[in-house]
């Protein structure tokens, strides 16, 4: 499984800093090989623009990384690393909802994309909790078939501040990153943590 994640900061609100720090425990739980794409604006926004919806005034998510990994680039020569990709265009998704921060989408004998748009992130703590939880998805967090999950858009944590509990406003994810914050401790249960440590992604059929 490759080690490498790419990380396209194409966001002009979201300090590099801040995804720095929210990837400090991954690397504690992963040995993680993090490589920054310098200027990558000009790459990602035509990808965006091109799956803008003008009546909603949102981006369609699936879309955006639907077309990204058709390219030589990211589906043939970044083909089995991460992609973390951080916009500013709101975005929305088919599930039954208005709109979303963004999220993991999984690919085969690959660690997968990572679509997060910071429109509706308003302040660096919950921007932080936002792309850890994330990462938390890309590297199997929660497992199928363990005890303390929930399906709620996917599946995941229960457990009392753990980063992979799923809130469903921006209020209630922005109360829970200050919480766990403030409470000072590793962001993942332990549960996670296994998860994580073991993970390996699915195989092609």
């Amino acid at each position: 499984m490759s080690n490498r994640l790419y990380l396209f900061n194409a966001s002009r609100k979201l300090r590099r800093e801040v995804i720095s720090k929210a990837l400090e425990p991954i690397c504690q739980v992963k040995e993680l090989d993090v490589r920054e794409v310098e200027d990558c604006r000009d790459i990602i926004e035509p990808f965006v623009e091109a799956a803008f919806n003008p009546a909603r005034g949102q981006a369609h998510g699936q879309k955006v990384l639907d077309s990204l990994h058709s390219t030589r680039v990211f589906g043939q020569e970044l083909g089995d690393d991460g992609k973390l990709i951080i916009i500013d265009r709101d975005l929305y998704s088919d599930y039954a909802t208005n709109w979303c921060f963004g999220g993991f989408c999984p690919v085969s004998n690959s660690l997968g994309y990572i679509l997060l748009s910071t429109a509706r992130i308003s302040d660096e703590t919950l921007g932080e909790h936002i792309v850890r939880h994330e990462l938390g998805h890309m590297f199997g967090a929660p497992s199928e078939g363990r005890t303390n999950t929930v399906d709620i858009l996917g599946l995941h944590c229960s457990n009392n501040l753990c980063t992979m509990q799923q809130q469903l406003s921006v209020p209630e994810a922005l109360r829970y990153a200050h919480r766990i914050k403030s409470a000072g401790i590793f962001p993942f249960c332990e549960q996670c943590v296994e998860d994580m440590r073991r993970y390996r992604p699915p195989e092609r059929v």
